[in-house]
């Protein structure tokens, strides 16, 4: 996760972080395997979830796609 924030402070991309109080992802499963494999979930704000009406802001969905791309390209 710091790795993540640092890459977004250092090229001026908006997050945050955010717990569920209930539900789940996918990549739990993987984290719980064997003696546990380091996991992150990015997910972006959607409003209305599993539903036909769900919504996101643009912006959160660039920011998503920005942090996931520079995050890549600090990778050794």
């Amino acid at each position: 996760v710091e790795q993540f924030e640092q890459v977004a402070a250092a090229r001026g991309i908006r997050c945050q972080r955010s717990i569920l109080p209930r539900g789940g992802q996918d990549g739990a499963a993987i984290q719980r395997s064997r003696s546990g494999v380091r996991t992150i979930c990015l997910a972006c704000p959607i409003k209305y979830i599993h539903t036909v009406t769900e919504m996101a802001h643009l912006g959160d969905l660039h920011s998503y796609q920005a942090l996931l791309t520079a995050w890549l390209e600090s990778l050794d």
